[in-house]
């Protein structure tokens, strides 16, 4: 299994997609969605089972500061079938504070058992503070009053 795209879905506008293997760094703030995107093949017997993202730091272990998940029905098939599903995993910097260089990973589980993990993106993921930013800022006109 890997990861195949990243979506955000901000609180308010328009999806922003992003295509890998290239290692895009994706900007998120407060409220946003990121949806990740596994593509795999499956061949087996029909199943339900919990498709789980995670968004935080790899270090000795994968610290996840922000995950999500959602049930998938796989079919029954004797032959390998080539897939794509997705988890979405909403940004609450109340779990995930504001930094960058963010990681994430999916897997399959089954119950509490891992079944298949994809491998790690590393410094994937920014996380933008919610202070106020300024852009431009100049005298436009002046005049006595």
């Amino acid at each position: 299994m890997e990861i195949q795209t990243l979506e955000v879905r901000p609180q308010q506008g328009y999806p922003v997609y992003l295509y890998l293997p290239q290692q895009t760094l994706l900007e998120v703030k407060n409220g946003d969605t990121v949806r990740i995107t596994v593509s795999y093949s499956y061949r087996g017997p029909a199943k339900t089972l919990t498709l789980y993202g995670a968004i935080g730091h790899k270090l000795v272990w994968f610290d996840e500061k922000v995950n999500g998940s959602r049930q998938i029905s796989l079919p029954d098939s004797q032959s390998w079938i080539s897939r794509t599903d997705y988890v979405d995993v909403l940004i609450n910097t109340a779990q995930i504070p504001a930094g960058t260089g963010y990681d994430m990973y999916a897997k399959f589980m089954e119950g509490s058992s891992d079944l298949v993990i994809s491998p790690e993106l590393y410094d994937v993921i920014n996380v933008l503070a919610m202070n106020p930013e300024f852009q431009n800022f100049q005298i436009s006109n002046w005049a006595k009053v």
